[in-house]
C-alpha cells in the first residue's frame, strides 16, 4: 500500500529552501573544478620585423611666455596664432617709474663724468692728490652701475620672442595687471617637427642614431619619415623601456604638437621574439596582457607586441622563454583561476 506524504503548509517553505541550498550546492561542486584550457609555450624565434610603438608629435622648440615683473600691460605686439620673428616686441608692462629714474641717473652721469674729467686734468698738472681724483672716479662708477641696474629692470618689462615660431593664444588684455610670473602665451617652432617615443629594454641596445623610422600621426593617412637625432642616457626604471627622440624630415603644414602617432621601427635581424597564437592577447585600458598557467593557476602578464597578424603575434617583452601562455577559455580567465592544462603546443608545431 502506497503511502502518501503531505506536507503541512507551514512547512512547505523550509521544504523549498532545504531543495534550494541542495541545488546551489551541487552547482558549486561542479563550478569548483579546475577550468580546462589549451596552453601554448612561447618558444624564441628570430625578428627582423617592425616593432609597432605609440609616439607622440612635438615641437621643434616651445616655451611658455610668462612676466619677469608685476605691472600694467601697455602694449600687446602680436596677434593670436600668428608668426612671429626671434626678438620681435610681444608685451610691454609700464616702465614709467623706472625710465624716470633713469633718465635721473643720466644726468647724474652727464654730471660725474664732466666733474672726473676736470679732475684728471688737475691731478696730472698736479694740483690735486690721488685720493680725490679716485673719489670722482668712483661716484662715475658708482652711478654707471646704478643705471646698468635700471636698464636691466626695464629689460624685464618687455616681453620678447626668443626665436622665431608661431605664437598661440594670449592669456592677457592690454591694460591689466599682471603678476610676476603670468603666463602671457605659449611659442612653438615647428621647424622642423619632432618625434618622441620609446623602445622596450631589450631593443634599447640596438638603437642608433641617424635610423630611420616611419609614422602616421594620428588621424592621418599619410606615411612619414623620421630619423633618430638623440635618446636618453638611461632606460627609464618605471616602464623599463628607452626614450627616443626624431627629427621627422618630410614633416608638413597638418600635423599638430602633443597629437599621438603610430611608429614603426625595423628590428635588427638577429632580434629574437616570442610568438604566440592571437587569440591569447587581450587589450585593455592598460595596455596589452596575456594569461599564463603558473602552478596549476592563470597569471596576467603585460606584454608589448612588435607584429601581429590574424594568426600570431610576436611579444618583445613581457614574457619569459618556456612560459605557458593560454590560449582558450580567456573570456572565463581571472587572475589568480585555477586551471587545468589538457593541451599544449609549441612554435614548431602552429
Amino acid at each position: 500500500m502506497r503511502k502518501k506524504i503531505i506536507i503541512l503548509p507551514f512547512l512547505l517553505p523550509l521544504f523549498l529552501l532545504s531543495c534550494g541550498d541542495k541545488e546551489e550546492k551541487g552547482k558549486n561542486a561542479q563550478s569548483s573544478g579546475p577550468l580546462m584550457v589549451q596552453g601554448f609555450v612561447a618558444l624564441p624565434q628570430q625578428g627582423g620585423g617592425e616593432l609597432l610603438l605609440t609616439g607622440q608629435i612635438m615641437a621643434g622648440e616651445e616655451v611658455e611666455l610668462r612676466a619677469e615683473v608685476a605691472g600694467r600691460v601697455v602694449r600687446i605686439g602680436f596677434s593670436e596664432g600668428a608668426a612671429v620673428s626671434k626678438g620681435q616686441l610681444l608685451v610691454k608692462i609700464n616702465d614709467q617709474e623706472l625710465q624716470a629714474q633713469l633718465q635721473q641717473l643720466r644726468l647724474d652721469q652727464k654730471l660725474a663724468e664732466e666733474k672726473e674729467a676736470r679732475r684728471e686734468k688737475l691731478f696730472k698738472a698736479g694740483g690735486m692728490s690721488q685720493e680725490e681724483y679716485d673719489e670722482a672716479r668712483n661716484v662715475l662708477a658708482d652711478v654707471r652701475a646704478r643705471i646698468a641696474t635700471l636698464e636691466a629692470q626695464v629689460a624685464k618689462t618687455e616681453i620678447r620672442a626668443p626665436f622665431s615660431g608661431t605664437i598661440g593664444l594670449r592669456e592677457v588684455s592690454e591694460g591689466s595687471f599682471v603678476n610676476a610670473g603670468a603666463l602671457i602665451a605659449s611659442l612653438q617652432s615647428n621647424d622642423p617637427y619632432k618625434l618622441e617615443f620609446s623602445v622596450p629594454e631589450r631593443y634599447a641596445p640596438g638603437v642608433r642614431k641617424g635610423e630611420k623610422v616611419s609614422f602616421i600621426p594620428e588621424g592621418g593617412r599619410d606615411t612619414l619619415q623620421a630619423t633618430i637625432y638623440a635618446y636618453d642616457p638611461k632606460i627609464d626604471e618605471a616602464s623599463r623601456s628607452l626614450r627616443i627622440r626624431a627629427i621627422c624630415e618630410n614633416a608638413k603644414e597638418g600635423l599638430l604638437p602633443g597629437a599621438f602617432a603610430k611608429v614603426r621601427l625595423k628590428l635588427a635581424q638577429d632580434a629574437s621574439v616570442l610568438p604566440v597564437p592571437a587569440e591569447a592577447v587581450i587589450q585593455d585600458l592598460g595596455g596589452q596582457k596575456v594569461f599564463i598557467g603558473k602552478n596549476g593557476k592563470a597569471t596576467p602578464v603585460k606584454v608589448e607586441i612588435a607584429n601581429r597578424s590574424a594568426l600570431m603575434a610576436d611579444v618583445v617583452s613581457g614574457l619569459q622563454a618556456g612560459d605557458t601562455v593560454i590560449v582558450t577559455g580567456i573570456q572565463q580567465l581571472r587572475p589568480g583561476a585555477v586551471v587545468k592544462i589538457t593541451a599544449v603546443r609549441n612554435s614548431d608545431m602552429k
